[in-house]
């Protein structure tokens, strides 16, 4: 009995872009994406250990505290001075 083929050609673009050292800061916190759930704007952010965290208004981070979420960005607060954090470029 013969396996399925499970196999997908990636096009040369995104094999590129998946394999950029560069592509992502590694050094602090980075903003992976934003949207709108159910109780409002959500930010997935990737900190600098590497743990992946999702974040909501009024939550805190790395000693900060998010203030607002809009499209592609992150507001945010540390020790009196705003911060925004705004997604990677592709």
């Amino acid at each position: 009995m013969s396996q399925p083929d499970n196999t997908a050609t990636t096009n040369a673009k995104t094999t590129a872009a998946a394999t950029d050292e560069n592509a992502l800061p590694l050094s602090g916190t980075t903003l992976i994406g934003t949207l709108t759930g159910p109780n409002g704007p959500v930010a997935l952010l990737r900190l600098r250990r590497g743990d992946m965290r999702r974040v909501s208004k009024g939550d805190r981070i790395d000693g900060a505290q998010i203030t607002a979420i809009s499209d592609g960005q992150l507001h945010m607060m540390r020790a009196g001075q705003p911060k925004i954090l705004t997604m990677p470029r592709s």
